[in-house]
């Protein structure tokens, strides 16, 4: 109950927010609510709880994390406030960025879908740390739209010191203009798909851990992605996407937003077998919303057809988080702390 009033107020805040812009920001307070006010909501709740209340030991964790950790402890607060301060430093960068694209209505329609897709809310009380750096990579893809190699570099050390996955994406600044030839896209796609079929790649991370002396083991959800409708139905969504984008990429920015698109599906069909690296096509995917959202616009003078692609789009995204938030397996439902 608690997230279908919360997503009603969500919608009513976003679309009064296209007229008085500040209200958007009383839409992303919902969210930062919720994520931050939780209790033992996420598969990994108890674990960043024990973080938090042992973090004056020799506990290991990235710098970032470490330091707020150790300041709201130090301070006095509680858990709690810690939630919160990361949830309002993640949405910050996500609000920041997004306002960046002047798109007619993209505001409305990203955050709104966004917030139901994987890199959304369920995944943020989940995988924190990594939430925190995908939106710092999310901000600071706006200095590879203008090639300030710098500032670029600046933000994905500040992403790494919460997640240090975000430094696999370090050379996405010289390829993010990379233009292959249409055929190459779709024969690539095409082949990471039997990749996946084939579980090449789950074969040879299990050879290499096991010369290392390691098993291998498979996180929650993994092992049956692959055969689940709703990976089947977005892997079908991705290759129509992919085929009507021919002659939509007009600009390096168009460009940026298309790689980013297409990486987050390789990545989620090459590593489908191992989780951690699985986990990268995240970085790409709240980007990818994006592209989606504008294709539909470049492809759809009418605005009727519009809204008709993009309702649909956002029951589609309804539907798989509805499934996830009521699947006892990820522990999200929703209980608020005492305060």
């Amino acid at each position: 109950m608690i997230y279908c009033i919360s997503l009603f107020f969500f919608i009513v805040f976003l679309f009064i927010g296209e007229r008085y812009k500040y209200v958007r920001i009383l839409a992303f307070l919902i969210p930062i609510v919720l994520i931050g006010l939780r209790d033992n909501v996420g598969t990994d709740y108890l674990s960043y709880n024990y973080i938090f209340e042992n973090i004056d030991t020799n506990i290991w964790i990235e710098p970032g994390y470490w330091i707020l950790n150790k300041l709201i402890n130090y301070a006095g607060y509680d858990f709690y406030v810690l939630n919160t301060l990361i949830s309002i430093i993640t949405f910050s960068f996500i609000f920041l960025r997004i306002n960046d694209f002047k798109e007619k209505h993209l505001f409305f329609w990203f955050s709104l879908i966004f917030i139901l897709s994987q890199s959304g809310y369920s995944f943020m009380v989940n995988g924190v740390r990594q939430s925190l750096a995908i939106a710092v990579f999310f901000y600071a893809t706006r200095y590879i739209e203008s090639r300030q190699l710098k500032r670029y570099l600046l933000f994905i050390i500040i992403g790494a010191s919460f997640h240090f996955s975000i430094l696999f994406l370090v050379p996405i600044y010289f390829f993010s203009r990379l233009r292959l030839n249409f055929y190459l896209y779709l024969s690539i796609f095409s082949l990471s798909l039997i990749i996946m079929s084939l579980g090449i790649m789950d074969s040879l991370y299990s050879i290499i851990l096991n010369n290392l002396g390691y098993e291998k083991s498979t996180d929650l959800g993994s092992a049956s992605m692959d055969s689940s409708i709703g990976f089947l139905f977005m892997t079908l969504i991705g290759f129509i996407i992919l085929s009507v984008s021919k002659k939509y990429i007009s600009n390096n920015k168009d460009l940026l937003l298309f790689n980013c698109f297409f990486l987050s599906y390789i990545i989620r069909f090459i590593f489908l077998g191992n989780m951690s690296l699985f986990r990268l096509y995240l970085y790409f995917d709240i980007i990818g919303i994006i592209y989606i959202l504008n294709l539909i616009d470049y492809k759809f003078n009418i605005s009727h057809n519009r809204l008709i692609l993009k309702g649909t789009l956002f029951i589609i995204y309804l539907i798989f988080f509805i499934k996830g938030v009521t699947n006892p397996n990820y522990l999200l439902s929703y209980k608020f702390i005492d305060i």
